[in-house]
Order: structure tokens, then sequence, then C-alpha cells
């Protein structure tokens, strides 16, 4: 994404439904630090 929204990830869930999400990816693992939809991201 870009803007103010650079460094989140996007997924659409349905045609209603979009989740954002914010992470930091290690060699080991992939810690989720925020998840919101799409009114409170937009």
């Amino acid at each position: 994404m870009k803007g103010r929204l650079e460094g989140l990830h996007s997924i659409s869930i349905n045609l209603k439904y979009r989740i954002t999400l914010e992470m930091i990816v290690t060699e080991r693992e992939i810690i989720l630090v925020n998840v919101g939809d799409h009114q409170q991201v937009y």
C-alpha cells in the first residue's frame, strides 16, 4: 500500500469485507501487529 498506509498489507475477504494487516516478518515467524477492517483503516 502507499501513502499513510505504507507498510500495511490488504486482503479481500469478499466483496464487502477487506482486512488490513500490519506485520513483522522474521526468519522464524510472522507477527501480526494490527488487524483492522476496511472502515477502520481507510
